[in-house]
């Protein structure tokens, strides 16, 4: 999600998607009868999608627009210099920069300090998924208006979701879910794998796609561990695998608060998590989950064999992260606390993005 637009006027939100792609968010939104507003340029500084979205927000008559990502903040902030409306940002994670690839180092920070440029310059109320987000930017967000609002998601029933076929039932079915990247950990996880001290009744089940898909494969390929760690790319029915794992697992070197570890807690699965960022201000080592260091095996194989030998623990474990998500990390108290910023940002007068330029 880039933007979210909403509609103040009538006194409740009435919400206006717009995406700078059609892939696969588009699509779900579809699915549920929600039509997104696709703004695309010939590349990604093409500024013909600054005049897009101005027009897109004037016939609209936005009043408070809210943005996600680097590229929806700088499209808001240049859109704000023609339009009055009130401009929320959310940051949901901390910034990567990567040295050893100069050029891709070099456009990072470019975006990077011009979106907060912009940020200072335009943006009413920032708000952060966590607080740990929140102190990475004390310096760059100094005396702007700050909040930590968490995500939150309807709950989620496993019954609803069928057992996907490649899911043995033979096995201890352990999952790593979401984009395959450095930050993720995952040749940790493959570390520990090997110390598994029940390694053959366990597999590893990568679901997602990414950079470093190759890069793996090869690092299991021809190993002990070939024959019990699969890789399963991306699955639309992520929830029909999040329902049928017996552990998911997030060996991370930081994170903010990943969805998939929210719907994991709906669903009662136990989890093991690196103890960072959202990670670890979510769960509580020994009450709904298990917190290990980060980038360390040893430590997440010990972890992985505590439930693996104890199943009863992963069950106490997985109940209580499902209570605590029914209970704090919900849709209507996300959506209370956003629309309550929503109303503090919105223009005094009413249609607010239709009175100027």
């Amino acid at each position: 999600l880039e933007l979210c637009h909403c509609r103040m006027a009538s006194g409740n939100p009435a919400p206006l998607v717009v995406l700078f792609f059609d892939h696969e968010l588009a699509k779900r939104l579809r699915e549920q009868g929600l039509e997104p507003i696709i703004i695309q340029g010939q590349n990604r500084y093409d500024l013909g999608m600054i005049k897009q979205l101005v027009e897109q927000l004037r016939e609209h008559e936005i009043d408070v627009v809210h943005a996600h990502g680097y590229k929806a903040t700088i499209a808001c902030g240049l859109a704000r210099r023609h339009l009055n409306f009130g401009l929320v940002k959310t940051e949901h994670g901390k910034v990567e920069f990567d040295p050893r690839k100069p050029l891709s180092w070099f456009k990072a920070r470019l975006n990077f300090t011009v979106e907060q440029f912009l940020t200072r310059k335009y943006v009413d109320s920032v708000c952060y998924v966590t607080d740990d987000i929140g102190r990475f930017y004390d310096s760059a967000h100094r005396n702007l208006n700050r909040q930590t609002i968490h995500n939150g998601m309807a709950p989620l029933v496993a019954a609803d979701y069928a057992r996907p076929t490649d899911l043995p039932l033979d096995k201890i079915n352990v999952g790593i879910v979401g984009r395959i990247s450095e930050v993720k950990g995952i040749p940790v996880a493959l570390e520990a794998m090997k110390l598994l001290q029940k390694s053959g009744q366990v597999r590893l089940n990568i679901i997602g796609t990414g950079k470093l898909t190759d890069y793996l494969q090869e690092m299991v390929a021809n190993t002990p561990l070939a024959d019990s760690v699969h890789f399963l790319g991306f699955r639309r029915n992520v929830y029909d695998y999040l329902a049928h794992l017996d552990i998911l697992l997030m060996p991370s070197f930081h994170e903010g608060l990943p969805y998939t570890l929210l719907e994991a807690m709906s669903l009662g699965r136990p989890v093991v998590v690196s103890r960072v960022g959202g990670l670890q201000e979510v769960i509580t080592d020994g009450h709904n989950g298990m917190l290990c260091p980060a980038g360390e095996a040893a430590p997440l194989a010990a972890c992985l064999d505590k439930l693996l030998s104890d199943r009863e623990l992963g069950h106490r474990l997985g109940q209580a992260a499902r209570t605590d998500q029914n209970e704090h990390y919900t849709l209507e108290t996300m959506g209370n606390k956003y629309e309550t910023v929503y109303r503090q940002v919105m223009p005094p007068h009413p249609n607010g993005g239709a009175t100027r330029g």
